[in-house]
């Protein structure tokens, strides 16, 4: 038998094995789908619901792996991102903010404590063995505050709750240099990783807003929600964050059919306007501007008409008696106090003037045993920034804004033309940006932080622009010498061969 035949075997076994773990994962997912069904729901009509569309998503999902991302051994790392997106914001245990740091953990504290540390396990081992050549990456902006709030540690008020959160930061960082280092070693398979992270978020995110649409009638206040969500604003933030992904990146970056793709724009639009949260609806307000202003670079004429067009349509829009009196709701005094932030933001520079706290804060994530017991609606900051200043004083603050400033330097410095990628990152940093200051979105592990480094994935890999519309649904790259494990033999044969 010669070597080509037995090559063509072991080809041949590995393509097996890779669809019998395809199916296998198929399986745990809806099954996992049919307990989350029956957990939220308690109803048999909506668990099976759920668990349909979890299912159908899914297995819709496997037969685009051919994408490229199981050719470079990597076909975790966009579930890696999804997983650590979405299981800081699942939250079926409500409890007392002071509970929370009492050393006793809930099950879905467990759940993410374990979610972490299995994409931490999962990033070192595929990091440690990775070799070949490396540009310099810059480590400082991205780590700094995060080794910093692990350092807070040592003078915080509750010590250990400060070092289990603020290690969990280091999970998306390091996540985000294993994908540096694939999309460093390979554009093509780097921007495949990229999008399919953004497709898999997309999805996720659809299933949730059909998920609150089914439970209507549980919503708080008539504001949209879904089952585990902690807060409307999360939801809001989360859906307003998938349609900035979806319009500012268009079908090209996200390489959903046009039905597909329209249908999820709908679906969005109607959970934001339901979930009735200003600063989200202000932040895609300005993620869209930023949209037209990049997009337009090259025809100055246009981009002007375009945007004096949408800014007249937003201001004609907010100027009406029905949009005024949305925007003035509110239980906590409306837009005199924003919803109550103002008395909390007030105590919470009082506290720290009052303890001299100024320069390093009272330890990460202490927020909570502060203000609690001084305003009873008040678990957090409201607001990233004074969040950073309670917990990690001026120096922290500082950090912390070095940490956005030079992603934004890198996301928007000049070139002759902005992709579609470049425009989706850019787009999404303005949203999180605004939206940092109406919650501790940038400040905590969640949604917006894992974004954040993933954004910072794209944008210290690269030089030069790559447009995801040059690689084509269900291609797969042709040349990725990459030595990661879980490299099948077909794959080593091609490169020994190339």
């Amino acid at each position: 038998m010669g070597a080509g035949a037995v090559e063509d075997r072991r080809s041949r076994a590995w393509r097996l094995g890779r669809a019998g773990r395809g199916a296998l994962l198929a399986g745990a997912v809806s099954a996992t789908a049919i307990a989350f069904g029956v957990l939220v729901s308690r109803t048999l009509v909506l668990s099976a619901g759920v668990a349909g569309l979890v299912a159908i998503w899914s297995i819709r999902d496997l037969r685009h792996r051919a994408e490229g991302s199981a050719s470079i051994g990597g076909d975790w790392i966009p579930a890696g991102w999804l997983i650590l997106f979405f299981v800081s914001e699942w939250k079926l245990t409500f409890r007392s903010p002071l509970a929370a740091v009492s050393g006793s953990l809930t099950f879905e504290n467990k759940v993410e404590i374990a979610a972490y540390l299995m994409v931490a396990a999962l990033t070192l081992l595929y990091l440690y063995p990775m070799r070949g050549p490396r540009r310099r990456i810059p480590v400082f902006p991205l780590v700094a505050w995060p080794a910093f709030a692990v350092l807070s540690t040592a003078w915080s008020l509750i010590p250990l709750f400060s070092l289990i959160r603020s290690l969990q930061l280091f999970v998306p960082i390091a996540l985000c240099f294993l994908m540096i280092r694939l999309w460093q070693q390979d554009p093509r398979a780097g921007a495949i990783l990229f999008r399919r992270t953004l497709r898999l978020i997309i999805q996720l995110i659809t299933v949730l807003a059909i998920l609150g649409f089914a439970s209507y009638g549980r919503w708080p206040d008539g504001r949209f929600t879904w089952p585990g969500a902690p807060h409307p604003i999360v939801a809001s933030g989360m859906v307003g964050l998938g349609l900035v992904f979806l319009v500012a990146g268009g079908r090209s970056a996200t390489g959903f059919s046009l039905l597909s793709f329209l249908a999820r724009i709908a679906l969005f639009s109607a959970a934001l306007a339901f979930g009735q949260t200003r600063s989200a609806l202000l932040a895609v307000a300005l993620a869209m501007l930023t949209t037209l202003w990049l997009a337009g670079r090259r025809k100055p004429g246009a981009r002007y008409f375009t945007i004096s067009f949408y800014l007249g349509a937003l201001l004609f829009i907010a100027t009406s008696t029905t949009v005024v009196g949305y925007l003035q709701r509110g239980q906590y005094g409306g837009l005199s106090t924003l919803n109550g932030r103002l008395p909390i933001w007030t105590t919470a520079l009082g506290d720290v003037a009052r303890s001299g706290r100024w320069l390093v804060g009272a330890g990460y994530g202490s927020t909570r045993v502060i203000l609690f017991p001084q305003i009873s609606y008040a678990g957090e900051a409201h607001n990233s920034w004074v969040q950073f200043l309670i917990e990690l004083g001026s120096v922290g603050v500082a950090l912390a804004i070095i940490w956005m400033v030079f992603l934004g330097f890198r996301l928007f410095r000049s070139r002759p033309s902005f992709s579609t990628t470049d425009r989706l990152a850019a787009a999404a940093f303005v949203y999180l940006l605004v939206l940092s200051g109406a919650d501790n979105y940038l400040s905590a592990p969640s949604f917006a932080f894992t974004t954040i480094t993933l954004l910072y994935a794209l944008a210290l890999s690269r030089d030069q622009p790559l447009r995801l519309r040059s690689i084509p649904r269900g291609a797969s790259s042709k040349r990725m010498p990459l030595k990661v494990p879980g490299q099948g033999p077909a794959r080593a044969a091609e490169q020994r061969t190339a």
